[in-house]
């Protein structure tokens, strides 16, 4: 069986590419791996334990994708409530589900904060209730963890490749991940989990747009695209009036509306230019091969 685990492939090229960020910051495979293994510990030193439940409601940037990748590591479950819940009301929904902390920044895409989605700020839900800054949690290290089996999440590695050995997707086989979707909605955070353990960079989206995603799609050779139900609709809109493409060779798309995902792919097929079929895998969350074999 092919090695998987973000970790694992740091310790072999840590200045790959793993995460682009919706501000246009990039983060290395090491970067990244010592990021989520510096938040692992410092939430490890407040008590944190196997078991506990941690509460996100954060936008798409790297935090949040650190933060899950830590919370992996420690085998805590994690509860993604959208980005756009007023802190109280998130709280509240953390508390009822029984997180221990709550992970929420101010600003999100939705509120055009795209390039400054504000401080990232921890919310302990014991009693009595204490807020701390994401820098609070960092442990300071600029090592990688000494072992790669240790620093990845066995958990996170299978759910990876339950999700994508489907869809004959192997470690390091070449794809790059765009993610449109907000990291909340479809298990679009899940997804982006899969492809940074399989050692594929994922490209964070914020302020979506059809020509933004175009620009995004070849900026990186992306090859898989997830996109929410909302962004379905208006890039089937926005397709017959865009500049056809030959620089585009996405391999699925995984759509956040399944019942119209015939006629996107039908148009996504002349806007690339690319002869193909349209299939579903047997996943719970479709996926539409975009290219013939």
């Amino acid at each position: 069986m092919d090695r998987a685990g973000l970790c694992h492939f740091a310790t072999l090229a840590p200045h790959m590419l793993a995460l682009a960020e919706p501000d246009g910051r990039h983060w290395s495979r090491g970067e990244l791996c010592r990021e989520a293994s510096r938040l692992a510990h410092g939430l490890a030193q407040r008590g944190v334990r196997a078991g506990e439940r941690l509460a996100l409601a954060m936008a798409n940037r790297a935090e949040t994708i650190a933060l899950a990748l830590a919370a992996q590591r420690l085998q805590c479950s994690l509860l993604v409530l959208p980005a756009q819940l007023a802190q109280e009301r998130a709280g509240a929904r953390a508390v009822e589900a029984g997180a221990t902390y709550l992970f929420c920044s101010d600003g999100h895409p939705a509120a055009g904060r795209e390039t400054d989605p504000g401080p990232v700020t921890a919310i302990s839900l014991g009693s009595p209730q204490a807020c701390l800054s994401y820098s609070d949690l960092l442990v300071a290290t600029d090592l990688l963890p000494a072992s790669a089996n240790d620093a990845d999440a066995l958990s996170g590695i299978d759910a990876a490749r339950e999700m994508l050995a489907p869809l004959q997707i192997r470690p390091e086989s070449g794809h790059v991940h765009y993610c449109g979707t907000p990291l909340w909605r479809d298990d679009a955070l899940a997804r982006a989990l899969a492809f940074l353990h399989f050692g594929h960079p994922v490209i964070l989206e914020g302020s979506w747009s059809p020509a933004r995603m175009l620009h995004s799609l070849q900026q990186y050779q992306a090859t898989t695209c997830q996109l929410d139900r909302d962004q379905v609709e208006l890039l089937l809109a926005a397709v017959p009036h865009l500049p056809p493409s030959q620089q585009i060779a996405l391999d699925y798309l995984f759509p956040g509306d399944v019942d119209k995902g015939d006629a996107l792919c039908h148009a996504l097929h002349k806007w690339c230019g690319d002869s193909t079929h349209v299939g579903t895998s047997a996943q719970p969350a479709t996926a539409l091969p975009l290219r013939s074999a």
